[in-house]
């Protein structure tokens, strides 16, 4: 999940979730979706 980071302040996001401070809408990243997938087939899948 995005975090504060005390040298960044919120000016960088990290994490494998977005969240809009506006809405608190979460997000998936790409990275995210790339563990989902690691972890459902328990393997990462080449290709």
């Amino acid at each position: 999940m995005d975090n504060f980071e005390w040298a960044f302040g919120y000016s960088c996001r990290f994490g494998i979730i977005y969240i809009d401070y506006a809405t608190q809408r979460r997000v998936l990243k790409d990275s995210a979706l790339f563990m989902r997938r690691v972890i459902a087939v328990n393997a990462v899948e080449e290709g």
